[in-house]
């Protein structure tokens, strides 16, 4: 009776343990597939918002794309793509290395630290050389991107292709330039005519000086004096 006694314990002890760990294991079941819906409605809610990321960006006329804290670009518009050579789902991952010259990564590069560093905005006008070796000056504009916890976690841009407007600013530039040297010239010449004018004046006024002298000795004059034209028609006498 003692050892029937001590086996019905056994089984009744194995049994509570079955039970306890059936009741584990059914706990852990309901919480992993409460988790994977959760996850599930995470990825759905995380998918919807890069659909709208996107649909945001190809919206976007200029170059516009978003990095992480390590400089790899994690999303892109039409716009970046066509200047890199690139579809847009391809560039996910990739650094400036890989899409531009060295020497113009590393400068972007920088920028992008720079940003991140100060954690403020950056407006930069720097050249891009696009597929095709054209290379054209872009207005971009840098700022960096904070977790919710307000830590810099990447950057993102927006570049502008101002290569005809700097191009006009060029050639307004060369304008005023040339203009402001032909009004230089021209005050030259004006201030050398109005030394002249001056000069001519002062000799004028000498000569006025002069002539009224002569014609007081004239007036004056006790001998007789004519004055008279190439005909014998006379112009002037004297008092005399």
């Amino acid at each position: 009776v003692s050892v029937f006694c001590s086996l019905l314990g056994a089984v009744i002890e194995r049994k509570r343990a079955e039970d306890t760990l059936q009741e584990a294991h059914d706990e852990l079941e309901r919480r992993v597939q409460e988790r994977t819906i959760e996850l599930m409605e995470a990825n759905t809610a995380l998918a919807e918002k890069g659909r709208i990321l996107m649909a945001i960006l190809d919206n976007i006329p200029d170059m516009a794309w978003l990095k992480d804290e390590k400089g790899r670009i994690v999303a892109a518009n039409e716009p970046f793509g066509k200047a890199c050579g690139y579809k847009p789902g391809d560039l996910s991952g990739k650094i400036d290395r890989d899409l531009w010259p060295a020497e113009l990564a590393d400068k972007y590069h920088a920028d992008d630290l720079e940003v991140m560093r100060s954690g403020q905005r950056k407006y930069i006008e720097e050249p891009i050389v696009q597929k095709g070796g054209v290379t054209g000056v872009f207005e971009t504009i840098k700022t960096p991107i904070f977790s919710a916890q307000g830590e810099v976690i990447g950057t993102t841009g927006i570049a502008r292709d101002i290569t005809e407007r700097k191009k006009t600013e060029d050639i307004l530039q060369r304008s005023k330039k040339d203009l402001e040297k032909l009004v230089r010239e021209r005050t030259g010449d004006l201030e050398s005519a109005n030394r002249v004018l001056q000069s001519e004046i002062q000799e004028r006024k000498r000569a006025e000086v002069e002539f009224r002298r002569l014609a007081m000795v004239v007036e004056q004059a006790a001998e007789s004096m004519i004055i008279s034209d190439t005909e014998g028609n006379i112009q002037y006498v004297n008092p005399a």
